[in-house]
């Protein structure tokens, strides 16, 4: 409901408790009301519920809803090997495949990302050239500088040398990825591990954090730390989006011990198949050649929740609907 009914407002009947108090707000409700509560506590609840309802309705009433929302993604994962990357560009993809043109990724691991790699690129330049600029940085100067992909995916993309990025500051970067929010509809940002100085200079510019994790337990830990890093920060108004990756590995933990465990409930689970393995060696992401497989229906769930009516959504939905059919 919060992020795509920003104009419906949540409330919880519940035992009360700081915990609780915690995740409601961080998955955007309002308030927690024991189901004991006076009369008094009850209206004095939904009078403040209400009159944050009106403002927030009047500030959308203010906006021009003609005007495609626009969407600035950070994922983040604590710990290498999580599949971070494959997140990305499979949701970069997603959303090339249905709005060519208006998404870019951004490879933010400066030393040793591979999302041209993951692509299947060749860059000419990289983010270290737009440091080299002799002339002021704008948008049509970093456009210059990016990567096409064939399904319409523009790519930032990391430098090849890694003592190339010793010359990128936080103030770069957040000035390159300002500039790419004012000109694409979609901005993915590909972070390296953990939180790191680039990345921390552009988190308060995202409006959706998306959290990636493996099943093992020192990747799980590392989450909920990150998580709470995050809360102490102060990040929280972005939107965030939790993924749970190999979700079916036979050696982790079972995704209801992740969840409770980070904090979270799990918006997507990507399960694990030799399928993505072989996308990465060839870099061809899985939606676009194996979007009906079980992984490629779960990053189409991922596409959807910034593309809720994509038309690779609704395949998915047929897809479903015939299943259901020919079961009855």
């Amino acid at each position: 409901f919060d992020a795509h009914r920003p104009d419906v407002l949540v409330m919880l009947v519940a035992e009360p408790s700081l915990q609780l108090l915690e995740r409601a707000l961080r998955s955007g409700a309002r308030d927690v009301v024991a189901p004991d509560a006076s009369d008094a506590e009850l209206r004095g609840a939904f009078d403040q519920a209400l009159e944050a309802a009106d403002r927030r309705r009047g500030a959308l009433a203010a906006t021009d809803l003609d005007t495609p929302t626009r969407h600035v993604i950070c994922t983040l994962a604590p710990k290498g090997g999580t599949g971070k990357t494959t997140v990305s560009t499979n949701l970069a993809t997603g959303l090339a495949l249905e709005a060519p043109g208006e998404v870019v990724i951004v490879d933010l691991d400066f030393q040793f990302g591979d999302v041209a790699s993951a692509l299947h690129m060749t860059p000419e330049h990289t983010f270290a050239d737009i440091t080299k600029s002799t002339t002021s940085v704008d948008v049509t100067t970093v456009k210059v500088y990016l990567t096409k992909a064939d399904t319409g995916l523009y790519a930032l993309c990391a430098p090849e040398s890694p003592a190339e990025a010793d010359a990128i500051t936080p103030h770069h970067v957040q000035h390159v990825i300002s500039l790419l929010a004012s000109e694409f509809r979609y901005v993915i940002i590909d972070t390296g591990s953990g939180l790191d100085e680039a990345t921390l200079s552009v988190l308060k510019l995202c409006t959706d954090v998306l959290l990636v994790t493996s099943t093992d337990v020192p990747s799980v830990r590392a989450t909920r730390k990150e998580v709470e890093m995050l809360d102490r920060l102060g990040l929280t108004d972005q939107t965030r989006h939790f993924v749970v990756n190999r979700a079916d590995a036979r050696v982790g933990l079972p995704v209801s011990e992740v969840e409770a465990t980070v904090g979270m409930a799990a918006h997507v689970t990507v399960p694990s198949s030799r399928s993505v393995p072989i996308s990465v060696n060839q870099g061809t992401p899985v939606l676009t050649t194996d979007r009906r497989s079980n992984v490629g229906e779960a990053f189409t769930r991922l596409v959807g929740r910034f593309e809720p009516t994509t038309s690779i959504e609704l395949g998915f939905l047929r897809r479903t609907l015939t299943r259901t059919k020919e079961t009855r």
